[in-house]
């Protein structure tokens, strides 16, 4: 059995005789974790010192190395205790249910945003019809001039330059008005707060404050502390409990610690001690394949991507992904912006966002309408034109008995292939284009696995398997049954560990058979979401990944 739970559930632990013995850590950990284990949270905390029953001054020295840690912000000390929704993000101890070591909440302020309808008009540019531009093409050619040179002829020649003229037709540049009809929106701005509870005592032993291993019948308090801010940084319960790659498992024993990843204890675990064996991190491949019935509803559908990605994620990826999700969805990549993924701009943006606790992504639309003015364009047709032209003259003249070449140069008349033009009246044209599509990534608590490493781990979303799911919800592609392998829109959502690359490349954890599935530990029910009008769709993730009450 391996412990109390580090989250909602509860489970008993058994005491140990003895104290394990193994290798002594030599000084408190301060190097930050690595990019490996999990993001940085990037979220300021106040700490509270009290701490009843325990030295609150250690207790405040672990709190804030921990906080730093894992790339969070101390902002100071605080009487505001945890847990209270105040829109104080708080660290401390505070009293807990039995069989709960701590707690991480993750609370969202929404505010409702109402935007009226409205007009947006913008002069574009477009390049329509076409004209004729002539432009004179230079040749270098070299004219007789002979001379006479002591009563004999003597050839000479002079350089010149003769300019040929050259018609090409090309696109006609025009500026036009186009203007977008934007019905009423409501969108919803979420701020959220965040909250790490932390038990006063465990209810089968003390706690160890360090730096020395704690010893049966004491917990490690570090330990939970690293744990509850990894889910911070937005990682879920481990599957496999002995995996000593990250904090997360779901419960923690006596005598049980991790500070790093070469620097752990996991008693009752086949490798109990470092070294362990290396982890299995096969990468998945980039597939190219199109979704299963996508594609209808985002044909022609022209798709941003909002590079701004969450601190310790590499956008680079993040966009190429991003790309070949919109591909295999049917639709076509426009480039990069900085515009936000929010309902009423009249731009169709991918990018992340802030959304609402326990939603992993959110996709909406507006119907856009364009007008667009009358304007005038040339109209060219092939045709033989006369034109001047410069042509090359060959002239004999005679000097006494002699004749001498005397080439000149002169313009002319000529007929040559060229284009007649005529200006055309375009008439004023109005209709519906294809709607505004934003899609939303959560930014708020959600570890995302950007691949092509696969989330064995369990701890992780894969972020892939997200977009492609979101984009076949979009694209009014059919919804499959929850161990349904052939399409990434499952019934069953996305549980941590899960991916869906392609048909054959896919695992659910949530079932058994399929393949590459296997049976989950753990694992629970989404609480119900509701979806703010206007707004879309928002996609729940699978499982609650915090421990929350």
């Amino acid at each position: 059995m391996r412990g109390l739970r580090l989250g909602l559930v509860v489970v008993a632990a058994a005491p140990f005789a003895a104290a394990l013995v193994g290798p002594a850590r030599a000084a408190d950990r301060s190097d930050p974790i690595p990019a490996t284990v999990g993001p940085p949270g990037g979220v300021g905390f106040y700490a509270n010192p009290a701490a009843p029953g325990l030295d609150p001054a250690r207790v405040q020295e672990i709190l804030v190395r921990s906080l730093v840690r894992w790339g969070n912000t101390y902002l100071g000390p605080t009487n505001s205790a945890p847990g209270v929704e105040d829109g104080v993000s708080v660290i401390g101890v505070t009293a807990l249910p039995d069989g709960l070591l701590g707690l991480a909440q993750v609370r969202t302020d929404e505010r409702t945003i109402r935007t009226p309808a409205h007009t947006v008009c913008a002069r574009v540019p477009r390049r329509t019809g076409d004209t004729v531009r002539r432009t004179n093409r230079s040749l270098r050619i070299l004219l007789r001039h002979d001379v006479v040179v002591d009563g004999a002829v003597r050839r000479r020649t002079i350089p010149r330059t003769l300019r040929v003229p050259r018609f090409k037709r090309v696109r006609t540049p025009v500026r036009v008005r186009v203007c977008t009809r934007i019905a009423a929106t409501t969108s919803t701005s979420v701020s959220p707060e965040y909250d790490v509870l932390l038990k006063p005592s465990p209810q089968f032993g003390p706690w160890s404050l360090g730096p020395a291993p704690a010893v049966a019948p004491a917990y490690d308090f570090e330990t939970n502390v690293l744990h509850e801010l990894g889910h911070i940084s937005g990682l879920a319960h481990q599957i496999d409990g002995c995996d000593p790659a990250t904090p997360m498992p779901s419960g923690q024993s006596q005598a049980e610690y991790w500070h790093a990843v070469e620097e752990w204890r996991r008693p009752g675990c086949a490798v109990q001690f470092p070294p362990a064996p290396a982890a299995p991190a096969p990468d998945g491949s980039d597939s190219v394949e199109p979704l299963p019935g996508a594609g209808r509803a985002l044909a022609g559908q022209r798709i941003l991507v909002n590079p701004r990605v969450p601190a310790g994620y590499d956008p680079t990826r993040f966009v190429a992904v991003a790309e070949r999700a919109i591909r295999r969805a049917g639709g076509t990549p426009a480039g990069v912006t900085t515009a936000a993924p929010v309902a009423g701009d009249g731009k169709t943006v991918l990018g992340f966002a802030g959304l609402r606790d326990g939603v992993l992504t959110s996709w909406g639309t507006a119907a856009l309408h364009e007008s667009v003015p009358a304007y005038t364009v040339r109209s060219c047709r092939s045709t033989r034109v006369r034109v001047l032209r410069e042509a090359v003259l060959r002239r004999t003249v005679r000097s006494g008995s002699l004749r001498l070449r005397r080439d000149s140069i002169r313009t002319e008349g000529r007929a040559v292939r060229g284009y007649r033009c005529k200006r055309r009246r375009i008439a004023a044209r109005s209709g519906e284009i294809a709607p505004e599509l934003d899609v939303r990534v959560s930014d708020t608590a959600v570890a995302w696995e950007l691949g092509p490493r696969l989330p064995v781990d369990g701890t992780r979303w894969d972020l892939e398997s997200a977009l492609l799911r979101t984009l076949a919800s979009a694209s009014g592609a059919p919804t499959g049954s929850a161990c349904d392998t052939a399409t990434p829109n499952s019934s069953a959502g996305l549980s941590p560990g899960d991916w869906w690359r392609s048909s054959s490349e896919v695992r659910r954890t949530r079932c058994l058979a399929g393949t590459s599935n296997r049976a989950a530990l753990g694992g629970g029910t989404a609480r119900p979401r509701s979806v703010p009008a206007g707004d879309g769709h928002e996609l729940p993730a699978a499982g609650v990944p915090y421990d929350r009450p």
